[in-house]
């Protein structure tokens, strides 16, 4: 295996063929509007925003859910995981896990309650929905 490293992508290459196995970006930014307020996007939810591509935000929310398109379903997939304890990780499609459009839908539809739902209803009370 073959590791290279950019300035915001780390590729993993096949070294007998030269096939690209992974193909991580980070540090992207969506050229979008953020689905919550920045401050609670990064006061709240510590920033953890993901951009799936140069177009299009995802913001999990724990523990079962995230707004983000659901057609973008498998990218989100292939980005998030079920975490235990920084330590244990199984793929999302292995548990139920919803995707909403947008902050009010994700609201409206809320089935567990934890302290990210709560700042999630929060920000969206405040701005109204």
């Amino acid at each position: 295996m073959i590791v290279a490293v950019g300035k915001t992508v780390l590729r993993f290459l096949q070294a007998s063929t030269g096939e690209t196995i992974g193909d991580y970006t980070f540090l992207r930014e969506a050229d979008t509007e953020l689905p919550l307020h920045p401050e609670d996007v990064y006061d709240h939810f510590d920033g953890r925003i993901l951009a799936l591509d140069d177009h299009t935000w995802c913001l999990p929310v724990e523990p079962d859910m995230a707004i983000a398109p659901p057609e973008r379903r498998a990218d989100i997939e292939s980005h998030l995981a079920w975490i235990v304890d920084r330590r244990f990780a199984w793929p999302l499609h292995w548990g139920r896990f919803d995707i909403w459009p947008d902050a009010a839908t994700a609201v409206a539809n809320l089935r567990t309650t934890s302290p990210d739902t709560e700042k999630l209803r929060q920000a969206v009370g405040e701005t109204g929905g």
